[in-house]
């Protein structure tokens, strides 16, 4: 097949695990464990836009030197994660001013389409520093800035909190939920495209106005999978038939 694995369909054996006991019971369990690896940390990398970073995650497919974990937020996922930044005083916030005018006025990355993407790496000394350092020669010629370690420790440390704020949320009469699919690495960007338009107009013919936003998490010699994030006001009294709508 030329096409990665959809996310689609009921996987059986899932649907019995995840019954807490109701569809089937575990009688036996097999673990495959994994040395820790000496070395490991995340990244944060700024790029100018969603297809720079798209290409930079292809390149290192084809040269296989992809990161442990590589995830890619779009515009307005980027616009997310900087908005659940911890505020800065003193001399971090100072910093933080110069590398925002380094990266606006120097490397001329425009904040409103830039793209943030985390990257997780680890391994043996040499594995870590020579994956890091190719994978880091591919980003900066697809116009990717480098953040540091911070970005990147920050995402490990909340990755899990998200669930609990779509929950939040829809206790506030806010729909919340995720949709994803595949392609290949040529029809990715145009897919992106059609997925936040439709996602959109489904959206608005509900009467309200939307927010949409998108991230590549998994990606294959073949093609990478988008993940959609999306929300808007529920229709109060018709909640369960604005969601079908929508999904």
């Amino acid at each position: 097949r030329t096409v990665p694995k959809s996310s689609n369909g009921i996987d059986v054996r899932h649907l019995c695990i995840g019954s807490e006991g109701i569809l089937g019971v575990i009688t036996e369990v097999v673990v495959q464990v994994h040395r820790r690896p000496k070395y490991e940390d995340w990244y944060g990398w700024l790029f100018p836009d969603f297809e720079s970073g798209i290409s930079a995650i292809h390149e290192c497919q084809r040269k296989d030197c992809m990161p442990t974990v590589t995830r890619l937020n779009d515009p307005k996922k980027t616009a997310l994660s900087f908005a659940f930044k911890s505020p800065k005083s003193g001399f971090k916030e100072a910093l933080g001013k110069v590398v925002k005018w380094y990266i606006g006025s120097v490397r001329g990355i425009d904040f409103k389409s830039c793209c943030l993407m985390v990257v997780k790496f680890e391994g043996d000394y040499d594995a870590f520093h020579m994956r890091r350092r190719d994978v880091s020669t591919i980003y900066r010629k697809r116009g990717g800035v480098c953040l540091g370690a911070g970005p990147g420790r920050s995402f490990a440390k909340v990755k899990f909190d998200f669930p609990h704020l779509r929950d939040y949320v829809m206790d506030r009469n806010i729909m919340a939920d995720v949709s994803e699919t595949a392609t290949t690495w040529t029809k990715l960007l145009k897919l992106y495209e059609n997925g936040v338009a439709d996602i959109e107009s489904a959206i608005r013919d509900t009467g309200v106005a939307p927010w949409i936003g998108c991230h590549v998490s998994h990606s294959y010699h073949t093609g990478a999978s988008l993940y959609f994030t999306f929300g808007c006001l529920q229709c109060k009294g018709r909640e369960i038939e604005q969601y079908l709508y929508v999904k």
